[in-house]
């Protein structure tokens, strides 16, 4: 984890809420750290490393850096064509 002890505590709140299931708890969270851009880039700079950390249990980085790109374009596709409904 990066050391910005708030940017800590948001990610490991947002992570519990999301495990039990608490979407006030996690919008709560949410909320708090999209006011700045600073507070949302440490939240999710925590998560990456931590999801990181925890995916390297499973699988080496040349692994992981095809998956993530596969996924990436996936997204990436169905981002391109989904209409906006507005």
């Amino acid at each position: 984890m990066i050391p910005d002890p708030a940017a800590n505590r948001r990610a490991a709140a947002l992570m519990l809420h999301a495990l039990h299931g608490d979407e006030l708890g996690r919008e709560t969270v949410l909320a708090e750290a999209s006011w700045c851009m600073h507070c949302s880039c440490g939240v999710m700079a925590v998560l990456a490393g931590t999801a990181l950390g925890a995916l390297r249990g499973y699988a080496d980085d040349v692994d992981l850096e095809d998956t993530l790109a596969r996924v990436v374009t996936r997204a990436a596709l169905a981002e391109a064509t989904t209409i906006d409904p507005e």
